[in-house]
């Protein structure tokens, strides 16, 4: 791409113009290098990136769509980019694969979403996430959630970036004892029990065991005591979302 192009795309997008930021992203996405050279030389701020880590069907969407509601009420521009396996016939998005936005979060000019699908494996991000995440600083956007496609035992990547992650659990999915063996546990800057409504009794079970695992993992390090906080949360009730967010505001400080 021509280098006046690429200009007058990063002009545009400093102006608010989402779709000139969208074909930038396209172009990082797939690693143009002169656009990532001139993004990365463009943006004076980078976003305060809220990274969500945990297994799929663990809340990670529904809680972001929550929080994006609350930071919209406070006033905050959100950005989110959502990371998807590719159709294995087409390499592009599965037509189901959205962020669950309500019409009125759609048509909101402070919120801007993309869906990225993962070509190759990434530990559930891209390689130029971080590119991504800069171009909603051309916006003028504050905040940005990034969710990785779900992933498995081990895989951190989302940590490299990010300003806070935040490790999601369902309290009814899997056997608790694992919870000693999951590296992102001590990754994590926030850890959130989900869809706490559902199973209170389970979910904070689940908390306590979390908790016991942090300590005896900071033990093990010497330390005297375990720092990550361990949330109930639910996001169809709101139940700890008011808390959580202004959590992560004192972190963006």
């Amino acid at each position: 791409m021509a280098r006046g192009d690429t200009s007058s795309l990063i002009s545009r997008a400093r102006r608010g113009d989402k779709q000139a930021a969208s074909r930038l992203m396209t172009l990082v996405i797939r690693r143009d290098a002169k656009t990532i050279r001139a993004v990365r030389r463009a943006v004076i701020r980078t976003p305060f990136i809220v990274g969500l880590n945990g297994d799929g069907g663990s809340g990670k969407t529904s809680l972001i769509v929550r929080l994006t509601q609350e930071f919209r009420q406070k006033g905050h521009k959100v950005g989110i980019i959502n990371y998807e396996p590719p159709d294995p016939d087409s390499g592009g998005m599965y037509i189901e694969d959205r962020m669950r936005l309500s019409p009125e979060q759609l048509l909101d000019p402070g919120i801007f979403f993309r869906t990225v699908a993962v070509r190759r494996e990434c530990d559930g991000v891209d390689k130029n996430a971080a590119d991504l995440c800069k171009i909603f600083g051309l916006l003028g956007f504050e905040i940005v959630f990034v969710e990785p496609k779900g992933t498995a035992q081990g895989q951190t990547g989302i940590r490299k970036f990010s300003s806070v992650v935040i490790f999601t659990l369902d309290p009814m999915a899997g056997d608790e004892k694992q919870l000693s063996k999951d590296a992102r546990l001590a990754k994590a800057d926030i850890i959130c029990v989900t869809k706490t409504e559902n199973a209170p009794v389970q979910a904070e079970r689940m908390r306590l065991k979390i908790i016991d695992e942090l300590e005896l993992s900071a033990a093990a390090r010497g330390k005297a005591k375990s720092i990550i906080p361990v949330r109930l949360v639910d996001s169809r009730s709101a139940l700890g979302i008011e808390e959580l967010s202004q959590e992560i505001l004192e972190r963006k400080k």
